[in-house]
């Protein structure tokens, strides 16, 4: 159930193999199963940081019981995937962490709440 939006104005070498990292650490960062980590990659967009176009990169991360001690680990983890994938260093990188209440999260015809 944790859902990631990766939106970059790089184009990844290799826009599977950034997926399936994220996936991976997200999963292990959160201790979910990989199974339900869902993650999106809009690359390439039009996107200024600090008035510069320089590689940059925000990460909307959402799931069901997001603490702050996960969001530090995946803050840590996520910058560092964003300066070897797609250049963009830890300053360049912004990210939005939400944790969403299990009866406002659906799967499968249902919700987990």
């Amino acid at each position: 159930m944790p859902y990631v939006r990766i939106t970059t104005n790089q184009a990844p070498a290799d826009p599977a193999a950034l997926i399936a990292e994220a996936s991976r650490l997200v999963a292990s960062e959160t201790g979910k199963p990989e199974a339900y980590v869902m993650v999106t990659l809009d690359p390439q967009v039009a996107l200024s940081f600090a008035a510069s176009t320089n590689p940059a990169a925000f990460f909307d991360v959402r799931g069901i019981g997001l603490s702050t001690k996960t969001a530090r680990g995946l803050a840590t983890s996520l910058c560092d995937l964003a300066k070897t994938r797609l250049g963009a260093p830890p300053d360049r990188v912004f990210l939005n962490f939400t944790d969403v209440p299990a009866d406002r999260w659906g799967f499968n015809s249902a919700t987990f709440g």
